[in-house]
């Protein structure tokens, strides 16, 4: 007698059909923030400041670039982000969440992302014509690609630069 095996289909999350078009690199990126990490003070080499890893993944080819914001102002976010763009050209859509998420567990970071005038941010991007996509708070799976790569970027700055004091 003849058995009858049926297997079970795995349902998978719709994945936006952009993201399956070709495109040109870092055209639809990833952002997330990660740090702060103990650098040398610009006039006094013997101070002690922070700065914060940005992290930029290419949502299509896994591509990463990684800057150093000096400190966590508006101005100074955005710098980052105008080096990203005349590096690597403006992305079509730009996914980050709002910070909550971004901070690992870092009340620090937290701080920060408040402090960042979002309003300015936002007509940054409308000025460059690129759209910024925030995911809704509370849903780190959602930045998980980033999540993971900025733990393997961490991991590489304490294994390349230990204990020491980076400058900028």
């Amino acid at each position: 007698h003849k058995i009858d095996l049926h297997h079970m289909d795995q349902k998978m999350g719709p994945i936006p059909k952009h993201l399956l078009a070709a495109a040109p690199a870092f055209a639809y990126t990833g952002l997330d923030l990660f740090g702060p990490f103990a650098v040398r003070g610009y006039v006094n080499k013997r101070s002690t400041r922070k700065a914060y890893g940005v992290l930029f993944v290419c949502l299509l080819s896994g591509a990463v670039h990684i800057d150093a914001a000096d400190d966590y102002s508006t101005s100074g976010f955005l710098q980052v982000l105008r080096r990203f763009g005349s590096l690597r050209g403006w992305p079509k859509r730009l996914y980050s969440d709002k910070g909550s998420q971004l901070t690992g567990g870092s009340n620090v970071l937290e701080e920060v992302w408040d402090n960042i005038n979002q309003k300015s941010v936002l007509e940054f991007s409308a000025e460059r014509k690129f759209h910024w996509i925030f995911s809704p708070a509370n849903s780190a799976w959602r930045q998980g690609k980033m999540e993971r790569l900025i733990a393997v970027a961490k991991r590489c700055i304490k294994v390349s630069v230990g204990s020491t004091r980076m400058s900028i």
